[in-house]
């Protein structure tokens, strides 16, 4: 099972990029959003972890940082607070289906 979170010298080691590199990324292109966790690092998500992995790979073949840019743009959806909101509103649905399953086989019991 993969892990949920990855800190920034975890993904810079697996990939074998600079740690500056990858903050660089951060800057330019805005579907690298880490958190900070209460100490102040960064905490990279799964989602985080697989566009690292494509920005890496257009890097490798070539792509400027605009070039990346304009291809995520196309592809990778900026999260926005509306964005957020559908995916939250989407996981409650899935939880509420789940509980109400869950509550079903305890009542059949």
């Amino acid at each position: 099972m993969p892990k949920r979170y990855r800190r920034i010298g975890e993904i810079a080691k697996e990939l074998g990029i600079q740690t500056s590199t990858l903050r660089h990324w951060e800057k330019e292109i805005p579907q690298i959003d880490p958190k900070k966790n209460n100490s102040g690092h960064r905490i990279y998500t799964i989602k985080d972890f697989e566009i690292i992995k494509l920005v890496k790979k257009y890097k490798d073949n070539g792509l400027t940082i605009a070039g990346i840019k304009s291809k995520l743009d196309e592809t990778v959806p900026v999260d926005t607070p509306e964005n957020f909101h559908n995916e939250m509103s989407s996981l409650i649905s899935d939880l509420k289906s789940l509980v109400k399953n869950l509550w079903k086989k305890i009542k059949k019991k």
